[in-house]
């Protein structure tokens, strides 16, 4: 899966949260990003050491329409998603870029790709993320079809 270089959101965001430590070593705690309607909310650190630092993020999603979360992303609107789906995630640092792994729990899904529509095939999602030159791809994709017979992509 590649994500566009450019993302480009249409909507009004919020973020919140604690911070405390030094400008070398920081606790982000109680993270809260609004862009209705997502809702993330976390924990994370941040460390630099000299010309390198480090980052960890563990966060987790309100259960979200995809229907108006793709309004606001006009590179997936062709895709006419329908459904709900909430996100559970841990964003790290690394060298190419963020690694980001978690797992998508999704309702009621359904997208049109390529002109066909595919209508509650799959309802859930654990996901291995890394930027590579300015693109997201997926190295490993499980699923579980809707009917719960799981299969690897």
């Amino acid at each position: 899966m590649t994500l566009p270089k450019d993302i480009h959101l249409n909507a009004p965001a919020r973020l919140g949260c604690d911070l405390s430590g030094t400008t070398e070593a920081m606790n982000i705690k109680n993270i809260q990003f609004n862009m209705s309607p997502l809702q993330l909310t976390g924990d994370g650190a941040y460390k630099s050491t000299g010309k390198s630092s480090s980052y960890v993020f563990d966060i987790k999603s309100n259960a979200f329409s995809l229907e108006e979360v793709s309004k606001m992303v006009p590179s997936i609107q062709e895709y006419q998603l329908v459904g709900k789906s909430s996100v559970t995630a841990k964003v790290a640092s690394a060298p190419q870029g963020p690694d980001v792994k978690g797992t998508a729990q999704l309702q009621g899904v359904s997208a049109n790709l390529q002109q066909a529509k595919l209508v509650n095939i799959v309802s859930a999602i654990d996901f291995t993320m890394r930027d590579a030159a300015g693109k997201l791809t997926a190295d490993e994709l499980k699923h579980e079809y809707f009917y719960g017979k799981k299969t690897g992509c």
